[in-house]
């Protein structure tokens, strides 16, 4: 979900935040995605087993019960940041309402994260220790990832506005527990495994494309599984190039074309 009401504020990060969300899905854990507004929920008419709102600075009720009712479904929704400010940044006890009661302060410079056993030393730096706020859960020590269920679904917290941080493992290790916890199954097998490297997935009534973007400065040999296929894609991808493959329906492969 776009946190627009954060992105139009005056102190808001929220585009901020939405770029590290869409580049961890999408060059991290090599998921689909797509968007949906908070000032627009009438457009979503797709039911979604994981909804990700990334580090709103400021939330509108409307959209919070939103999301509420999508994990009374079945839903599993992920929310990373302090939550309890509205759009007009005050505070609310949206915290207190998942049995997590939590405080406001702004975030140090190192904060440690908690996910899946490992723990993530998350830096912010600059007029980030001014601008951004985490939440600390009373009776809890440090930051972790907080699984609460309501309904047939679960809420996913993260008090620490992950995306905000310089570490992007930490980002990652989050997106890929959340991935988990909504047993989405629909993530592409890339090797090597590089940040450096897009592969994605569009579907179509009788065909899917892979597009595949290099970002690396050196020519790379590549191997690529679509979700849901069980042949390979091999290429040898140039340096800031991009390869296109089309598949049918079963994946068999039909056409390449690189160099666009």
């Amino acid at each position: 979900m776009l946190p627009h009401a954060d992105q139009f504020s005056v102190r808001g990060n929220g585009a901020r935040a939405t770029r590290a969300a869409v580049r961890t899905l999408a060059y991290r854990c090599r998921v689909p995605l797509r968007a949906v507004s908070e000032y627009a929920l009438e457009r979503d008419r797709n039911e979604a087993r994981l909804y990700i709102l990334p580090s709103p600075a400021v939330l509108t009720e409307q959209a919070w019960q939103y999301l509420l009712g999508k994990v009374q479904k079945g839903a599993v929704v992920l929310v990373t940041g302090a939550l309890n400010r509205d759009d007009s940044w005050q505070e609310v006890s949206r915290s207190t309402l998942l049995d997590l009661p939590a405080k406001l302060r702004p975030v140090a410079q190192t904060e440690e994260l908690r996910v899946a056993g490992n723990t993530f030393a998350c830096g912010f730096r600059g007029d980030d220790l001014q601008r951004i706020e985490t939440a600390d859960v009373t009776g809890k020590s440090g930051s972790m990832l907080y699984n609460i269920s309501q309904g047939k679904g679960r809420v996913l917290w993260c008090p620490l506005p992950v995306e905000m941080c310089d570490t992007p493992e930490a980002i990652a290790a989050v997106y890929r527990e959340a991935l988990r916890e909504a047993d989405d199954n629909t993530a592409m097998h890339v090797r090597p495994a590089s940040p450096g490297i897009l592969a994605y997935t569009s579907r179509y009534r009788d065909a899917k494309l892979v597009t595949v973007v290099s970002e690396l400065s050196e020519e790379t040999n590549i191997e690529i599984t679509p979700a849901g296929s069980q042949d390979a894609i091999r290429a040898t991808l140039p340096a800031g190039r991009t390869l296109l493959v089309l598949l049918d329906k079963r994946g068999k492969e039909i056409m390449r074309s690189q160099d666009f």
